[in-house]
């Protein structure tokens, strides 16, 4: 399915369990967009241009997310949005509408970026925003296991800089710089010594 620039959409765009191979292309669309999607396998790109919002509620799943040229607006959190697989490339922002995470259980909001749920970010050369603002604050990729699970970053291209940047201890998580830059002011992370 392709959404052009004109392209308006007024209802839920659905796809339903058994569904395979299927792909959301964005090219240009300026518009929020109430998906349903059952499929771990359902492939987004947003390009042309294009300026898009995700609506909350639909805990939709999505194999595979790449913001080429263009925003994408959407919640991380599971009962919104699943996203497995996240590439931001140069020209993209991935605009996350709300921290998903606290630093310490005693504050009464989270204050930090959580990347975890079994996925995998990479920025290569695109933009992350929190709340319609370039994220530079705390940022925690998985956690230490449980319901949770793992995240891993990928800095492929560009340059980024966070407050701090924690690697959860369990098995799986991983912060990879494959290219472009990444400071942090501090950088909290298990090492562990293989034999």
């Amino acid at each position: 399915m392709i959404l052009g620039a004109d392209s308006k959409v007024d209802g839920k765009i659905h796809f339903a369990t058994g569904v395979t191979e299927s792909t959301l292309q964005i090219n240009g669309a300026h518009d929020k967009l109430d998906v349903k999607s059952e499929v771990s396998d359902l492939k987004l790109d947003v390009v042309g241009g294009a300026d898009i919002e995700l609506a909350d509620g639909n805990a939709s799943t999505y194999g595979e997310v790449n913001v080429s040229d263009g925003k994408l607006t959407a919640s991380i959190w599971q009962d919104d949005n699943k996203f497995s697989k996240v590439t931001v490339n140069e020209g993209g922002i991935f605009n996350i509408t709300k921290l998903n995470s606290k630093s310490n259980d005693e504050l009464a909001e989270n204050d930090r970026l959580l990347l975890a749920f079994g996925a995998d970010y990479t920025l290569n050369g695109g933009k992350l925003y929190v709340g319609n603002s370039e994220y530079t604050n705390a940022i925690k990729i998985g956690t230490a296991g449980g319901k949770k699970g793992t995240g891993s970053l990928t800095i492929s291209a560009g340059s980024y800089q966070f407050s701090k940047v924690e690697l959860g201890s369990a098995a799986g998580n991983a912060l990879i710089i494959d290219g472009g830059t990444l400071t942090a002011g501090v950088f909290d992370a298990r090492v562990e010594e293989f034999d």
